[in-house]
């Protein structure tokens, strides 16, 4: 039997991102954003707004504050 392998998609990565800023983990947040551009997956405002929330959350407001800018354009 021939088996597949399927790559996680946008939505996933939003869930991820969104569960670890959740959870406070801010360095995990940014491995699943970092992974998912590796990956060639576009983010997308949730995706971006989840990682604002974490930076903002954790100690790294400048990172917020690049993040928000990006997502401007």
């Amino acid at each position: 039997m021939q088996q597949k392998v399927l790559a996680p998609a946008a939505i996933t990565y939003n869930a991820l991102v969104s569960a670890c800023e959740k959870g406070m983990e801010l360095g995990r947040a940014v491995e699943r954003f970092d992974t998912m551009q590796q990956q060639s997956l576009a983010p997308d405002v949730l995706t971006l707004n989840a990682l604002v929330i974490a930076c903002e959350k954790g100690t790294t407001p400048l990172q917020a504050l690049k993040l928000f800018n990006t997502m401007q354009h």
